[in-house]
């Protein structure tokens, strides 16, 4: 499993980012094209993944742009195609100044229809579970992404999500949250840098671990 590196952020829905430099520091900004899609969360009725520390999504595309207004968009056919993801409990730790959570993150490209075999041999509980599992959580996100690169190579991505819960305790929020992911650990002094800037512009840390703690909170 990978490690992902993220310090999360939440912002007003009309936070103006602050503007980064291209210069010796930054090479290039790299604008990725916003997409929109959907994300499943599950889990059993007792919780049971998050009691193992554990959490098991499902992220689709959808290609046409406002926000979900009914269910009938959140639970897709079993040949839709996405990403089944694996992640454990974030930890907060402190890099370069700032902070940051840290997590096993497994990641496998495959349809809606069954959960990747690659997914339960790491976890055996979530084959275990599997006919418990149902939707705890959805949510309809807007990305818009950028790569920051240096030396021809992305170190650093930031991802702005605008969220809306679908399904959960907190059905019918609409929050902002802004990722800044390292790629490359040679670069947490320039992340740092970064997110310093965002923090000055009125941003703030994410009060949620995840976005999957916001939607289940009230």
């Amino acid at each position: 499993m990978a490690i992902e590196d993220e310090v999360k952020l939440e912002a007003a829905l009309d936070f103006v980012e602050p503007q980064i430099a291209i210069g010796t520091a930054i090479e290039e900004i790299e604008i990725i094209p916003e997409v929109r899609t959907i994300t499943l969360y599950f889990d059993t009725p007792d919780f049971e993944l998050a009691g193992d520390k554990i959490a098991l999504r499902f992220r689709y595309r959808l290609s046409h742009q406002g926000f979900a207004s009914t269910e009938s968009l959140v639970v897709p056919d079993g040949a839709q195609e996405g990403i089944w993801a694996l992640k454990s409990k974030g930890k907060v730790i402190s890099s370069a100044g700032v902070s940051t959570t840290a997590r096993e993150e497994l990641e496998v490209v495959a349809s809606f229809g069954e959960v990747p075999h690659t997914l339960i041999a790491k976890y055996p509980v979530v084959g275990e579970k599997i006919a418990h599992l149902g939707v705890i959580a959805a949510m309809d996100a807007r990305r818009r992404s950028r790569k920051l690169i240096v030396n021809a190579t992305p170190v650093v991505e930031i991802d702005d999500d605008l969220v809306r819960v679908l399904v959960g305790a907190s059905a019918g929020d609409i929050f902002r949250e802004i990722e800044f992911e390292l790629l490359d650990a040679e670069y947490a002094n320039l992340r740092a840098e970064v997110v310093r800037e965002f923090l000055g512009a009125g941003a703030q840390y994410s009060r949620s671990g995840s976005k999957l703690e916001r939607a289940l909170s009230h």
